[in-house]
């Protein structure tokens, strides 16, 4: 299932070190001086779709052969499957909500893990990215009285998302409307397509298919108050202790191509188009757009979002089960690689 691309050729390498030195973001601390030439690539498990593009640019200009680490990226079917593979030891890095991370390591997720979890969040991948996207004929959320809506799953953190956004609405789940789990980004906008429901949360390049198909977009998480941190890169504490070579590569790398999506739009579309395959000019454009936008796109340099973070835990808070307060970001992220990388203060 996986859908990596080989590295580039060397001008490729010859072209991310220009980059790197034209560029107007803030350098990096300076790299090691010799950088030990990868062997077998890092496995990093995802989900499909174009908030991967900081991982492709990575891969395909080179950046992660440039620090000295490769990377595979690997599909996963949901959450469930993808965390208790990640403690199983099966993969060492992956991409996912943060809110899948609080709910594990509070014991609010849906999975009997293999071991105790020691996940974190290292860098942000997006600030939401997901669309509200309702049928065509359903223009305000007075509309969607008595509808169905899709969710992922009835307590993840987007759910948490769609039900905070149609409560601040007047509309109460149960009541006012419908909820049915339906799982991938796939099988909800197929769900949608077909009338099975009215309405579910979409990340580009869906929700972009979906407004152009004349389907109605009502919101974004990144609409609530404070802001949202969505996706974030991420793996075990165990692994990166022992790893931390790999792990300031990888987060160097990933700033890196980060930083080149904001500055070269060029370049980040055509990598976009070459591992969305059939994705037409005009809606590699609009994927684009959304990814940059201030509000929900991808995370400038890969920062976390604390603000979003907190977002998170007031949602999972009043939302989860069994009930928590929770309220410190710290016991979820650890940004000491990042701030190595930026040169801000080395990790003890």
């Amino acid at each position: 299932m996986s859908f990596a691309s080989q590295f580039g050729p060397v001008s490729a390498l010859l072209a991310a070190c220009s980059f790197a030195c034209s560029v107007g973001a803030p350098a990096l601390a300076q790299a090691p001086e010799h950088v030990v030439a990868p062997t077998a690539p890092l496995e990093m498990i995802g989900f499909r779709g174009a908030a991967n593009l900081p991982v492709w640019v990575a891969q395909d200009k080179g950046f992660f052969a440039k620090n000295g680490v490769a990377i595979k990226l690997v599909g996963t079917q949901g959450v469930a499957a993808q965390i208790t593979d990640v403690m199983a030891g099966k993969y060492p890095l992956f991409i996912t909500a943060i809110d899948n991370i609080v709910a594990y390591q509070e014991g609010q997720g849906t999975a009997t893990l293999p071991a105790p979890p020691d996940m974190f969040a290292f860098m942000g991948v997006h600030h939401g990215l997901n669309s509200l996207v309702v049928k065509p004929e359903l223009m305000t959320y007075q509309h969607l009285r008595g509808r169905t809506m899709g969710v992922d799953s009835l307590t993840s953190g987007y759910a948490f998302v769609l039900y905070r956004l149609l409560e601040r609405n007047d509309l109460e789940r149960d009541v006012d409307y419908k909820v049915v789990p339906l799982g991938s980004p796939a099988a909800r906008f197929a769900a949608l397509k077909s009338g099975h429901i009215d309405g579910t949360l979409l990340a580009a390049p869906n929700d972009d298919e979906a407004s152009a198909a004349g389907f109605t977009i009502l919101a974004e998480p990144a609409d609530l108050a404070g802001g949202y941190q969505g996706s974030v890169y991420a793996t075990r504490r165990s692994w990166a202790n022992a790893h931390p070579r790999e792990m300031l590569a990888v987060t160097r790398s990933l700033i890196e191509a980060h930083d080149y999506i904001r500055a070269e739009k060029a370049g980040a579309v055509a990598v976009l188009r070459a591992h969305i395959k059939g994705l037409a000019d005009e809606r590699a454009e609009l994927a684009y757009r959304s990814l940059v936008e201030e509000k929900g796109g991808l995370s400038k340099r890969g920062a976390i979002n604390i603000a979003g973070v907190k977002t998170v835990l007031r949602l999972r808070s009043d939302m989860g089960t069994p009930k928590k307060k929770l309220t410190d970001p710290y016991r979820y992220i650890d940004t000491s690689y990042y701030n190595e990388v930026l040169g801000k203060e080395p990790r003890p």
